[in-house]
């Protein structure tokens, strides 16, 4: 996380360091990095992504028809729905005969709860694969930005001098430090690039 150095004085900085850093015995032993040495790596790792820019293009739109395909996923969904929707209209035949006529109330009990459990099992697996489809189109929006950042024309003539938060937004999955300083910037394409101290 960011925390002020010096906020009240001429040495006022801001720097970032591990926020669990003061926290337990175990005390985090990565260091402190400012915002310009972070920014600079960042620029130092794109420009190194910018090398390999071809293959990183090319890679990225195959990862996105490969991953982020939700065809089957809807398909099944469809079916889920439909089998739910005969699992219901079951139910509501079988309460309706046990209105209309004497029907063993143990075999009804039994038949209503093996009926419902079914229903909720597939309510089940339809939310997972519902989850399952949002989670493809957040990635695949992530990856269709991360592309289109990296297609724009300010981004196609390396190195890249300038560091912008939305540049950094657009590629950047997660950043980290290790102990000795170092970075690994994995992009949203999944590609690491390690910066030294």
């Amino acid at each position: 996380g960011s925390k002020v150095w010096h906020s009240t004085d001429k040495y006022r900085r801001v720097v970032w360091q591990c926020n669990g850093k003061f926290k337990g015995k175990d005390k985090c032993d990565t260091p402190h990095l400012t915002e310009e040495a972070i920014q600079r790596k960042f620029l130092a790792a794109f420009n190194a992504l910018l090398e390999n820019r071809d293959f990183t293009l090319e890679d990225t739109k195959e990862l996105i028809a490969r991953l982020t395909d939700t065809s089957r996923l809807e398909e099944e969904a469809a079916r889920l729905h439909n089998e739910m929707a005969g699992t219901s209209q079951s139910v509501r035949a079988l309460i309706d005969r046990n209105a209309r006529s004497g029907v063993d109330q143990n075999e009804y009990e039994c038949e209503y709860q093996g009926m419902t459990k079914r229903f909720a099992g597939l309510e089940n697996r339809l939310k997972g694969i519902e989850a399952e489809c949002d989670r493809r189109k957040i990635q695949r929006s992530a990856l269709t930005g991360f592309l289109k950042t990296l297609t724009s024309t300010k981004s196609t003539k390396a190195p890249i001098a300038d560091f912008t938060p939305q540049l950094w937004n657009a590629l950047v999955e997660k950043a980290t430090v290790n102990a000795d300083g170092s970075m690994v910037f994995t992009f949203r394409n999944g590609i690491e690039i390690k910066q030294k101290p």
